[in-house]
């Protein structure tokens, strides 16, 4: 039986977790239906609250009959704690509008006074573990930023706004809010928690130097050009370096090229320029050693730059100019450019990368891109890289790995040229034919060419595989490293 007494208004007050929203218009009508009956449209639910009541489901009645002077309300009197207060609210309210902001935050509190899960909190209340996590999402978001309407964007765009950087966001909001922006994620946003945008995981796009006079940029066009330039400045570094620290101190120099200002706004004339600042040693592949430095600062390129503006030239002079000041501070003329990328990448070579990449006799570049298609990122990398580097440098690296194996070397020292020619066409695949004798000898006297080094890292290699028919790419690769066919 239901509990059913008539309260004086002002012994009634409402909750601070209430979701229900109503527009004013539909305010307006409640209003005059209550004018109308001269009572509200069904009784206020309550729970005693020391002196006073609490509302639980019924703040929009008891507001309008506020507006119509009523004194008494009747009100069904209910025993709940906090937590089955809000549950009733937020039950009780199923046929009104919810504010996504006040429906979360309401599910935080729930969920921290019970110490409940998502999962458990959506079984609880007898909801999708997704209604759940949506209104958290629009919680989260007024955490950071409280000054901004969020409840008016939709789940894609809320939870973009949670997986960008800060500085990121906020500028995305100021321009729109477009989650179809061309490049701007990797993947889906359905169930996905830890999508990477397109700054990925280093974060190297949250430095302020990329966000800096954004005044004029208010729609999305104006967010996806940024991000392009972002994105060709970032591609500039990196080929230089993965280091995020070097690359903090590369882009005082490189945030002219950014803004594409004369006379380095064309990436070759500022390659030309870090040829000149960046000094890591004569010898690239001798410059462990050396400790990375600029032969000037970048306040004294800056300073160089306004000169070379205010004078005049061309771009093409601007290398000279930078030679010329590095003279006048220095003492001594730098004659050749150092090179400067594959000397950066020849000391994080020397510094970071295993031994079968650092002994080996490939290019600093080539070296370079063998090493950081390895490791568990390696398919993503390798497909970036495209084939040449799985077919070639991949195996050459394996071959070299293999050769550092001396105990067994030495004992296939032993062997005779066309004893190991002949080991290895045992064992390669002869597509086509009957793997006879006449046919292995044929392919013994292709391998036979090869030096006698090439042939015991061959034999080496073919011989710790297994199942030839699941390794025909590996084994095209071989033939094209060996200029046989088979």
């Amino acid at each position: 039986m239901l509990n059913i007494v008539n309260l004086p208004i002002e012994s009634l007050r409402p909750n601070d977790y209430n979701p229900n929203v109503m527009t004013g218009t539909e305010f307006k009508e409640l209003v005059c239906e209550v004018k109308r009956l001269q009572r509200i449209p069904k009784p206020i639910v309550v729970k005693k609250n020391r002196q006073d009541y609490l509302i639980i489901d019924g703040e929009h009645n008891w507001r309008a009959a506020q507006e119509t002077g009523l004194k008494e309300l009747p009100c069904e009197i209910i025993e709940a704690d906090d937590f089955e207060s809000m549950l009733q609210t937020f039950k009780r309210n199923q046929h009104g509008t919810h504010n996504p902001i006040k429906l979360g935050k309401m599910f935080q509190r729930m969920m921290e006074g019970k110490g409940l899960s998502q999962r458990a909190l959506a079984k609880e209340m007898d909801i999708s573990e997704g209604t759940v996590r949506n209104a958290l999402e629009y919680a989260k978001a007024v955490e950071v930023r409280n000054d901004y309407a969020f409840e008016k964007l939709s789940i894609p765009q809320i939870r973009t706004y949670n997986r960008l950087p800060h500085v990121i966001a906020d500028f995305w909001l100021k321009c729109g809010a477009d989650t179809k922006q061309s490049g701007l994620m990797w993947g889906k946003y359905e169930e996905d928690e830890d999508f990477e945008v397109i700054w990925g995981p280093d974060k190297s796009y949250t430095d302020p130097i990329f966000w800096q006079d954004m005044e004029n940029d208010h729609s999305p066009a104006d967010f996806k050009k940024r991000l392009n330039q972002i994105s060709v400045w970032k591609r500039f570094e990196h080929r230089y370096s993965d280091n995020e620290e070097f690359l903090k101190e590369l882009r005082k120099y490189t945030k002219h090229f950014y803004a594409k200002k004369f006379p380095v706004r064309d990436k070759m004339f500022m390659d030309q320029a870090l040829d000149f600042l960046i000094d890591v040693g004569t010898d690239p592949n001798d410059c462990s050693i050396h400790p990375i430095s600029f032969n000037l600062t970048s306040e004294e390129f800056e300073k160089l730059f306004l000169e070379f503006e205010k004078t005049g030239g061309s771009a093409v002079t601007f290398s000279e100019s930078v030679q010329l000041a590095i003279a006048k501070k220095t003492g001594k003329l730098i004659t050749k450019p150092g090179k400067a990328r594959e000397g950066l990448k020849g000391i994080e070579i020397s510094q970071n990368a295993p031994d079968y990449i650092r002994e080996s006799k490939l290019p600093i570049e080539s070296k370079y891109n063998l090493w950081k298609t390895d490791g568990p990122e390696s398919k993503k990398r390798e497909l970036a890289l495209g084939d040449r580097y799985i077919s070639e440098d991949r195996i050459k690296g394996e071959l070299r790995l293999a050769s550092k194996k001396n105990e067994y070397q030495e004992k296939l020292r032993t062997k005779s040229e066309m004893d190991l020619a002949k080991s290895i066409a045992l064992r390669m695949p002869i597509y086509g034919k009957e793997k006879d004798s006449e046919a292995i000898d044929t392919m013994a006297r292709r391998l036979v060419l090869l030096t006698k080094t090439e042939l015991m890292i061959l034999n080496e290699y073919t011989e710790g595989m297994e199942g030839w028919k699941s390794f025909a790419e590996a084994i095209n690769g071989l033939a094209s490293f060996a200029n046989i066919s088979d």
